[in-house]
């Protein structure tokens, strides 16, 4: 569905099972050892590389820091509860 106007343009409506399938499949079918040397377009590259940097920002510890950051991990509101829909 195409929507015009909106934070994402498309969107798609699909089932959990087919998900789950579409994501088993694709794990699966990893066959690099490192990922990040496995991604030769520079613009995808960098793509991957700020949002490794965003989730790594949202962790309790650092990258490479044994040290728990100040003030501890940022949860998302929702962390721990089970979402059924």
């Amino acid at each position: 569905m195409i929507l015009a106007g909106r934070d994402y343009r498309f969107r798609a409506e699909v089932t959990r099972a087919d998900v789950a399938k579409a994501l088993d499949a694709a794990v699966k079918d990893i066959n690099y050892p490192n990922f990040k040397s496995s991604v030769s377009d520079p613009n995808l590259h960098r793509a991957y590389a700020e949002v490794w940097a965003t989730m790594a920002n949202l962790q309790e510890y650092a990258p490479y820091s044994e040290t728990p950051r100040p003030g501890g991990l940022r949860k998302h509101p929702q962390r721990g509860k089970r979402l059924v829909r």
